[in-house]
């Protein structure tokens, strides 16, 4: 790594090297060749150390035989997007993708019934989780908390979370601390197997256990000379957060809190996550290094932008003088392409083979200094490869060239149906662990996500599905709560009798069955009652009289058949008129549809 120090020498603006050398040409005539570089006094380029940290020192702590060492240094890991032009992008994209569009907690299914006896439990889990998630710990939010954590896992290829223990309560978590991925090391596993559970939840919405039986490890937080241990997630047993023993029992503010471990996976024979881009940490370095010789060539250039040659003669010191004077005072700009060459040549004879001899003329070299940064091709290579390795498209992480709407549109689908979506839905697979580990039985984490649905295509699915009677009611409405990310009004305020997951057109045409076999007190078979009919001079078959949306539904239930007919006309001409905007065609020219 390269640091630019100092500013240019005020009271020496101007820096002179000159060198004298004898040469002899084709003809056997010797010859003094004087060469002088008249320049700008260039910045200080010196090389220093990484500044990355160290990492840390377990032999000092005596816990070398019970700790495991990393595959690579997580604490180089940890800092390399800070030496890399494309890293830290790329990984900020993962860490938006996936957890940057919120959460909801949504029910388990019930029925009405399940929901009426579970009342009171149900309304205590959501006040807890609703508390829980809104305050994970006091600096930050559970966005902010997931997105870091996700951004450190891509870095060095683990995140940890701290789950801290209510007071109150023994079973319920009060905050969930993340933990600095450099300072954890992870211990052997135990020699003995322990008995240890998974809660479920099972049909009967009732709480399960899965018993499993596991060898487990610790984990030790090292920073300078300070150690503390936790447990690992699951753990029953009562640990010692000084030494990482197992106790009987513990004063509570000795025992070892939970940590929970995200990691990539790797295929070495090592408890510790892996980066992805584990195979692209040597162009990473390498494009660095191709910065930095940039940077180099930038600031020190070696070829001057000028030559003055004098040929069969020499400069004077005077002339000399007043180059480098005209350089200080007329020169702008930077200081290494303000270079002058002067190159003079003499006969080894005293005097001058002839007074006509001497020719002075000024050379441009600029031809030959270098106009663009090197390595450009590799570098751009190296930002492709390292892409790869996360599957995201480019326009993700800043590189719009040769995109339009539709390319942009299908990069987005496939990077979140490919890379963003698998890693999201493990994610709440493990917090939801967390969660049954609490009793929560009732209510399930789902991350949200954007939505890259073609509303045209959405249109068309869901008429289609309409009319052939695959669409219930419910079913549309979490479909609508996937694609909006929001809840929606659950069907508690429905009329009696109304059945959400009856298909909409089964319900429609059973009513249109009905309203040709009323009975004599006025009502209908189906969902629901109609109200008596009024007599035929009341109410004018041709007309619809509504001052309210209360009397129009008034009157289109006094004239069931005549106004069902209408609405399903209206629902057609909708259906066709929304195909017909959507793909220019007439309903029986589109391909696809019903």
């Amino acid at each position: 790594m390269t640091k630019i120090l100092g500013t240019p020498d005020k009271s020496k603006p101007t820096k002179k090297i000159s060198k004298r050398v004898e040469v002899e040409d084709v003809k056997g005539n010797r010859h003094i060749l004087k060469a002088t570089v008249i320049s700008v006094n260039p910045l200080d380029i010196k090389k220093s150390n990484s500044q990355a940290l160290d990492d840390v020192d377990v032999d000092s702590l005596g816990i070398r035989d019970k700790v495991i060492e990393p595959p690579l240094s997580l604490s180089e890991l940890s800092v390399l997007a800070e030496f890399s032009t494309e890293l830290e992008q790329t990984t900020e994209s993962m860490a938006v993708g996936v957890d940057g569009f919120g959460h909801r907690i949504i029910p388990q299914i019930m029925t009405k019934e399940q929901q009426a006896s579970f009342k009171k439990q149900i309304d205590e889990e959501w006040e807890f989780l609703d508390h829980f998630f809104k305050f994970p710990n006091s600096e930050e939010s559970f966005v902010k908390l997931r997105r870091e954590s996700t951004q450190e896992k891509e870095l060095t290829g683990n995140a940890y979370w701290e789950l801290v223990p209510s007071l109150t309560d023994s079973k319920r978590y009060s905050a969930i601390n993340r933990i600095n991925a450099a300072t954890i090391r992870i211990t052997k596993t135990d020699r003995v197997m322990t008995k240890m559970g998974l809660n479920y939840v099972k049909n009967d919405l009732s709480l399960g256990t899965k018993f499993f039986q596991k060898r487990f490890r610790r984990f030790v937080q090292i920073i300078g000379t300070k150690k503390v241990f936790f447990k690992q997630f699951g753990d029953p047993r009562i640990i010692d957060k000084r030494t990482g023993e197992v106790a009987e029992s513990l004063d509570p503010k000795f025992r070892a809190n939970e940590l929970f471990h995200f990691k990539i996976e790797s295929r070495r024979r090592t408890p510790y996550g892996m980066p992805r881009f584990t195979g692209n940490i040597i162009s990473i370095k390498g494009s660095r290094q191709a910065d930095e010789t940039n940077i180099i060539t930038l600031m020190n250039n070696n070829i001057p932008s000028f030559a003055i040659l004098a040929n069969g003669g020499m400069l004077t010191q005077g002339s000399v003088d007043r180059i480098r004077e005209f350089v200080d005072t007329q020169i702008k700009g930077s200081s290494n392409y303000s270079k002058w060459l002067i190159l003079e040549g003499e006969s080894t004879h005293d005097g001058l083979s002839s007074p006509n001899s001497i020719k002075i003329e000024i050379v441009p070299l600029t031809r030959a200094q270098h106009q663009d940064m090197l390595w450009q091709s590799y570098d751009e290579n190296n930002a492709k490869k390292l892409r790869r390795n996360f599957r995201i498209a480019p326009i993700l992480v800043g590189a719009s060239e040769n995109y339009d709407r539709a390319t942009a549109q299908v990069s987005e689908a496939l990077t979140e149906k490919y890379v963003y979506n698998p890693e999201r839905e493990e994610i709440d697979r493990e917090i939801n662990k967390i969660l049954l580990a609490q009793g929560i039985r009732f209510w399930i984490f789902k991350s949200n996500s954007p939505n890259v649905t073609n509303d045209e295509d959405l249109v068309r699915i869901l008429t289609g599905a309409e009319r052939s009677g695959a669409l219930t009611p419910r079913i549309a409405r979490m479909l609508l709560e996937d694609i909006l990310n929001r809840d929606l009004p659950d069907f508690s305020d429905l009329p009696e009798g109304f059945n959400p997951d009856v298909p909409f057109s089964f319900t429609l045409a059973k009513l249109m069955h009905s309203a040709g076999s009323a009975n004599q007190n006025g009502t209908f078979d189906g969902q629901g009652q109609v109200p008596k009919r009024p007599s035929s001079e009341s109410v004018d078959e041709g007309s619809i009289e509504s001052s309210s949306p209360d009397d129009l539904l008034e009157q289109i239930f006094e004239k069931p058949q005549k106004y069902i007919e209408k609405l399903t006309q209206v629902r057609d001409a909708l259906g066709n008129e929304l195909t017909r905007e959507s793909y220019g065609a007439k309903p029986h020219e589109s391909k696809g549809c019903c």
